[in-house]
């Protein structure tokens, strides 16, 4: 059964990019191109603009140093029934794609990485050569992203614990979009671009700071402290008045954030751990937007909502049923699958 599902899987990202070959990486005992990330990218036939498929796995892929301007696609996080605070019927393999940590070296100019689950940190710019043009959006971090010398980087629909720069060289022309952030951010006075639509729950850490030359809007933020230079501040929601002010510009100060989020505490099973985030639909949130739109994670100003559980937008096998046993020669299994955006 689970060949027939990477076999269709693996049909699905065919038709993605018919131009450039699509690798599979898979350590558990399926037959795949590679079994970890560092072999996929180091493979003499793997050249800029090809895929790695890393099909979800129990077992992590081992660090990757990406040298190369490649698509990593991943099965996504948070996957699971909603009594395990995980989002249900997204992924028939509710398992993830693991690597131990990411880091972006010379010629990774390019890439593109969804979907994958980084156990460790993600490094744009290890060694300090200046990395472009980077796409970096529905991932999972567990420790903290960190910038360096790069221009031209988006990230958004990122599940973060942190977002900071390093003082190795500019991090400009930022595109920072509808991340939810667990524990802060903070940049440099050289850096520069947008900060837009993200949830910073911070509340208690102290930790949102140094941003200067930034546009910074649409925001949602349960914190109690700022650092903001020079920065254009506008339609955001914030705990405590701050940086941000109160009244000024179509900025906001709400005492209650449980009145903001619809499980803020994340105490009910109704949510999983992304999805607690949505905005009510009574809160001065939903409209405190630009242009009447709603701040935060899900605000369609970017254009890029934030996806439930970092799900890639290729088709996807979300249900799949088989009998427990084959009494005669002939399998009949059920596939569901859908499109995502």
């Amino acid at each position: 059964m689970k060949k027939y599902l990477l076999l269709l899987f693996s049909i699905f990202l065919l038709a993605i990019n018919a131009s450039a070959k699509i690798w599979r990486v898979n350590n558990t005992g399926v037959p795949a191109d590679f079994t970890t990330a560092q072999a996929a990218n180091n493979g003499g036939s793997v050249l800029n603009g090809d895929t790695l498929h890393f099909e979800p796995s129990g077992l992590s892929y081992g660090n990757l140093f990406l040298t190369k301007g490649l698509v990593l696609i991943g099965n996504g996080f948070f996957l699971g029934t909603a009594a395990a605070n995980s989002n249900p019927d997204l992924q028939a393999n509710t398992g993830s794609s693991k690597i131990d940590n990411l880091y972006y070296q010379a010629g990774s100019d390019n890439s593109v990485v969804e979907g994958m689950f980084i156990i460790g940190f993600a490094y744009i710019s290890y060694g300090g050569a200046q990395i472009s043009n980077i796409l970096f959006r529905r991932n999972y971090v567990g420790s903290q992203l960190s910038m360096g010398y790069c221009n031209n980087v988006q990230i958004s629909q990122n599940y973060l614990p942190v977002i900071y720069s390093i003082t190795s060289g500019a991090a400009t022309n930022l595109s920072i979009n509808n991340n939810i952030l667990i524990s802060g951010a903070s940049f440099d006075a050289d850096d520069n671009g947008t900060f837009q639509n993200n949830v910073m729950h911070v509340q208690g850490q102290n930790y949102v700071s140094s941003f200067t030359g930034f546009t910074i809007r649409n925001n949602i933020a349960v914190s109690d402290y700022f650092n903001i230079g020079s920065s254009t501040v506008e339609n955001n929601v914030s705990w405590t008045n701050g940086a941000l002010g109160n009244g000024l510009n179509g900025n906001i100060v709400i005492a209650d954030m449980t009145t903001v989020f619809e499980d803020l505490p994340n105490t009910s099973n109704s949510f999983s751990q992304d999805s607690r985030f949505q905005v009510k639909a009574a809160s001065p949130a939903k409209t405190n937007g630009t242009g009447g739109g709603e701040c935060g994670i899900f605000g369609i100003q970017n254009g890029t909502p934030y996806a439930l559980s970092g799900i890639s937008n290729v088709p996807s096998i979300y249900k799949l049923t088989a009998p427990a046993t084959v009494t005669a020669n002939t399998l009949n299994i059920t596939i569901s699958t859908k499109t995502n955006n």
